[in-house]
């Protein structure tokens, strides 16, 4: 179990990605939960516009994207949160122990306010997760979403047996549940021809929910979408529109 969670979760103890420009607006704080304290970046604003919750990918630091959710959600606040081990974040990582600490955290945060998801890559798990246990959700985002993360390790780890890991890998992340009763307004972006999260396997969750608008961005990748300029209006238009 330790080296499963070591290869999904890479960015433990120090070693996540990191940009140290930190908008002026955001600033770091701690969320504490039954399970250890997280390190979150928040801009808070005082208007009635919902909250955006943003859950970063693997090996993503809390603080990498903030420049991005300062610029496409400017009127809204934004919490940003690490992973548990992931910079000054308690804890330890594995499904069950940070799908307990998101969701401790983002009740506390929210407290029932209308609240916007945004997920990316293997936060689209987490984000899901936490818009099927909390109230008030008006929409969720997810950029390169998969529709199970169990069934992408199988993708990748070619000698391992099929049946080997969907029946004893612990981090089994499945956004499909949610995805196929979800009446909330859905938006998922991704990149033509992924090669982290095959657009076979976003496609699976697509398909099951056809009111889920769908943006395909090609000349790009599954990390440099996040600056394709189709990404950022694709996010504003699906905001404005739920505002």
């Amino acid at each position: 179990l330790s080296k499963e969670n070591n290869m999904v979760y890479w960015g433990q103890s120090g070693k996540a990605l990191m940009n140290h420009e930190i908008p002026s607006g955001f600033k770091e704080d701690f969320v504490q939960t039954s399970l250890g304290k997280l390190e979150i970046y928040k801009k808070e604003a005082d208007n009635n516009l919902p909250i955006i919750l943003y859950f970063g990918g693997n090996g993503e630091h809390a603080n990498l994207s903030l420049d991005w959710l300062d610029k496409e959600f400017k009127d809204n606040t934004v919490y940003s949160f690490n992973y548990p081990n992931y910079g000054k974040s308690e804890g330890s990582v594995g499904q069950k122990n940070i799908e307990t600490m998101f969701l401790e955290a983002s009740r506390k945060l929210l407290n029932d306010k209308p609240v916007i998801l945004v997920g990316r890559s293997l936060g689209t798990g987490f984000s899901t997760y936490v818009a099927s246990n909390i109230t008030n959700v008006k929409g969720l985002i997810l950029i390169t979403p998969y529709s199970k993360i169990v069934d992408v390790a199988c993708e990748r780890f070619v000698y391992i047996p099929s049946f080997i890991c969907k029946t004893f890998m612990e981090n089994q992340m499945d956004n499909t549940n949610f995805i196929k009763e979800s009446k909330i307004p859905v938006l998922i972006v991704y990149a033509k021809g992924d090669t982290t999260i095959s657009n076979e396997n976003t496609q699976e969750l697509i398909d099951l929910n056809s009111n889920i608008k769908t943006i395909e961005v090609i000349e790009t990748n599954h990390n440099s979408i996040m600056n394709h300029p189709l990404t950022k209006k694709s996010a504003i238009d699906f905001i404005n529109n739920i505002n």
